[in-house]
């Protein structure tokens, strides 16, 4: 899945041309942002139930997709998150 909020870049040089020969051999490199489809285990809901906000962002910064996570609880005086998975909300962006 490409993340549509993220940067894709191409970048070339060339390495060597021939004029008489018409010919040229250039170097391209194309950098393309990717994130994990939904169903990757990273955002299995399971692993993340009735856990503090330390335990859940150790078992998210895991995972080489996860540049940065942010963690809400709400009611704001709770301190881990819901018993059931039903009640959690994971927002990719």
């Amino acid at each position: 899945m490409v993340c549509e909020s993220c940067q894709s870049e191409l970048t070339y040089t060339v390495a060597d041309y021939s004029l008489d020969k018409k010919t040229a051999q250039i170097n391209t490199e194309y950098t393309l942002a990717t994130v994990p489809k939904p169903s990757h285990t990273m955002f299995n809901k399971e692993n993340l139930t009735a856990k503090t906000s330390e335990q859940i962002q150790e078992i998210i910064s895991s995972f080489e997709y996860a540049k940065q996570v942010e963690i809400k609880f709400s009611p704001f005086w709770a301190k881990k998150s819901p018993r059931l998975k039903e009640g959690i909300q994971i927002i990719i962006l």
